[in-house]
């Protein structure tokens, strides 16, 4: 998948010559706590050598499974940060945190990477454009919530009265989501609201520049 992942995406990214990754499994001691795939960010003066993660215990389905390397591999995190250090990214970056733009990038091609899924697994145009959709449809619902609870101070009615109204009422659920967003506030927001502003942006440069193009619109993000 990442093989086809750096071919793919060179339509519309950077190419990136210089680097090399390796992919292992999460040990069994601790795949119940875990994502199912995971990124490991390198030291500043090895950026090329880069390592992701694979929880084998997470089942999750092809699609999202494809989805979930772009996310943390190319072109989400792994492509991110090793292009960062190719276009001149200051040692001193290195110590600081811009979650929203980093999650924000990683939420951004995840979506877009449905489309890459598709031409790999041969599967529908329209059921892509609806699973693409769906996922970000998902993470609004869980980052409205976030707000919900740790802003407004939502209590569990209001949760599952929320939820209610898209067909999710299950009690042990609703808890489980109430009990994501408590354990870690704002944390949706850092993927849904930094997807959003990539997203806007790009909107507003497709409607400003006739000749607009996706591959220096992300050179120009990642350069900034």
């Amino acid at each position: 998948i990442l093989n086809n992942l750096q071919l793919s995406v060179q339509k519309d990214f950077p190419v990136v010559d210089n680097f090399c990754y390796t992919v292992s499994s999460v040990d069994s001691s601790l795949s119940a706590g875990l994502a199912p795939a995971f990124y490991i960010v390198p030291p500043c003066d090895d950026y090329t050598n880069n390592r992701i993660y694979i929880n084998s215990a997470c089942d999750y389905p092809d699609i999202q499974f494809f989805t979930t390397l772009a996310h943390e591999g190319v072109p989400g995190h792994m492509y991110q940060h090793i292009m960062s250090h190719e276009l001149d990214l200051k040692p001193y970056r290195t110590l600081l945190c811009f979650d929203g733009f980093s999650e924000g990038w990683a939420t951004y091609t995840e979506f877009l990477s449905y489309e890459y899924a598709g031409d790999y697994m041969g599967l529908d145009r329209n059921a892509i454009e609806f699973l693409k959709n769906e996922a970000a449809a998902s993470l609004s619902l869980y980052a409205t919530t976030d707000i919900g609870v740790n802003y407004y101070g939502w209590d569990y009615a209001a949760v599952e009265a929320f939820w209610s109204d898209y067909g999710i009422d299950d009690p042990d659920t609703i808890l489980s989501i109430m009990d994501l967003v408590i354990a870690d506030p704002a944390n949706y927001l850092k993927y849904y609201g930094g997807y959003l502003e990539i997203e806007n942006l790009k909107s507003q440069k497709e409607a400003e520049y006739d000749n607009f193009s996706l591959g220096s619109f992300h050179k120009a993000l990642l350069d900034i």
